[in-house]
């Protein structure tokens, strides 16, 4: 067997010298050859991709007819999700369609495998609340209600920092994990999520949810908290202006996510955290800003106040049960 006869851009990557620029074919660009028009006419374009003589054949195409020093691979990333358990379809004059993308937690009975318990690979893995917590009957009955409990295993980590641990771990190695987490939180605001989309919320199927002697559970979304701003009587008193701007404020759950994020990345105390929210996210506000400075303020509201609107919560939502896959 002859060696490589054609290393230039082998050499180029290894930083040696080499006598002119190599040349590399995509493998999009490979597509007007006419030898290419032939094959596309004649198999389907995951044929292509999954036959390994043809994207072998695809591959050495334009190496061979047009002369160039190397080639990239004949393959395409739809072929991803199709190695995740996922129908992919090329529809024509339309591209890729998923007709059954993991949408809500009821299509977790169908990727298992993406999911897989690495101590029961046969099964998938959903990481739950941590042991001893109240929210673990509502899992338990939540697998069930979902007609999970056949196909995956509720993980219940030792403690919250545990199940913190165990999720942040997964998200770094880009690994496929299912948990359960509740926001806002730092760690939500952290990652790129998906929710998975559960029924509405009913308040009999989710009393049943938190039973431990529920015997038929049904799914149903968590109930949202609202979240409160509250101020004291000499406060409301003294910046009535500073009052009705509180009474207004409502800050999306995904810019809570991700301010408390940002304190927990950063450090920083409330007060600072405060200042970059309202220097960084001035739309999630009410028509109309606060004002910016003790000087601002003048016969509206009492300087001496202003501080307290730095160090305000900021009411949002709390989300109890949300199951997130990541990919």
């Amino acid at each position: 067997m002859s060696g490589l006869q054609n290393d230039l851009l082998l050499k180029a990557l290894q930083g040696t010298p080499v006598p002119r620029p190599p040349v590399w074919m995509m493998r999009q660009a490979g597509r007007f050859l006419p030898d290419y028009i032939k094959l596309r006419d004649k198999y389907s374009f995951f044929e292509r991709c999954q036959t390994p003589e043809l994207a072998t054949e695809i591959t050495v195409m334009p190496v061979d007819q047009v002369g160039v020093d190397a080639a990239i691979i004949f393959s395409d990333i739809l072929v991803v999700p199709q190695a995740m358990g996922m129908e992919v379809q090329l529809v024509e004059k339309m591209g890729p369609l998923l007709p059954q993308p993991v949408k809500s937690a009821a299509d977790l009975a169908r990727f298992k495998e993406v999911f897989a318990d690495p101590e029961d690979p046969g099964r998938g893995r959903i990481y739950g609340c941590p042991a001893g917590w109240a929210c673990g009957t509502l899992n338990d009955n939540l697998l069930r209600a979902l007609g999970l409990e056949r196909d995956y295993s509720l993980f219940a980590p030792g403690s919250g920092a545990a199940q913190k641990a165990a999720i942040l771990s997964a998200y770094k190695r880009k690994q496929n994990v299912v948990f359960y987490y509740w926001s806002p939180t730092p760690l939500v605001g952290a990652m790129d999520l998906v929710k998975l989309e559960m029924p509405p919320y009913d308040a009999e199927k989710h009393k049943c949810l938190t039973s431990p002697k529920c015997a038929k559970p049904e799914p149903s979304a968590y109930p949202d908290n609202p979240v409160f701003t509250a101020v004291n009587t000499k406060f409301s008193q003294e910046a009535p202006v500073l009052t009705e701007f509180l009474s207004k404020v409502s800050v999306p759950l995904p810019v809570m996510n991700e301010t408390l994020a940002h304190m927990e990345e950063t450090g920083d105390e409330s007060g600072a955290v405060a200042k970059w929210f309202l220097k960084n996210k001035p739309e999630s506000g009410p028509s109309g800003s606060p004002p910016t400075s003790p000087g601002a303020c003048k016969a509206r509201c009492n300087p001496r106040a202003f501080p307290a609107v730095v160090r305000s919560g900021w009411p949002g939502r709390t989300i109890g049960l949300d199951f997130f896959p990541l990919g």
